[in-house]
């Protein structure tokens, strides 16, 4: 099986619109495209040939998912610790790392409002977070 064939599927999970997305540049930070995104840009990134940024939100305001990202020194610890709130409360999530730090994805089985996403979620990792919100440059989870 190729990859092409799974660009269904990974288009129904991680792309919430298609009618932009943010390209990333040499130095790490990212810029917004301001184009659709094609199934050729979705084969260049699963194929590790440039990393793109997809919207969260749908044009509903809904979401499949939840991702924290955070990016400091000791950002997997901090996301080792809301994975295990998580899990004392039944929630599976997934942890990786990443080159500054690590991210934590939750998933959902259909779409939800990302506001509803954001009032569940908040109250608990607000008190992990909150330690780190200072260094960064803001929430990764969708306002």
């Amino acid at each position: 099986m190729s990859i092409a064939s799974y660009l269904p599927a990974y288009t129904d999970v991680f792309v919430g619109r298609r009618d932009d997305y943010a390209i990333q540049l040499p130095n790490g930070s990212y810029r917004r495209a301001g184009r659709p995104l094609t199934n050729a840009n979705l084969l260049n990134h699963l194929l590790g040939r440039q990393t793109y940024g997809t919207y969260v939100m749908d044009d509903d305001g809904q979401c499949r998912f939840a991702v924290f990202d955070a990016d400091t020194e000791d950002g997997i610890d901090r996301i080792l610790s809301i994975h295990d709130r998580l899990a004392a409360q039944g929630i599976v999530s997934y942890v990786e790392r990443s080159r500054r730090g690590g991210h934590l994805w939750i998933f959902f089985i259909r779409p939800v409002p990302a506001s509803w996403v954001r009032a569940w979620l908040l109250p608990i990792v607000q008190p992990i977070w909150n330690s780190i919100r200072s260094k960064t440059k803001g929430w990764a989870m969708a306002r």
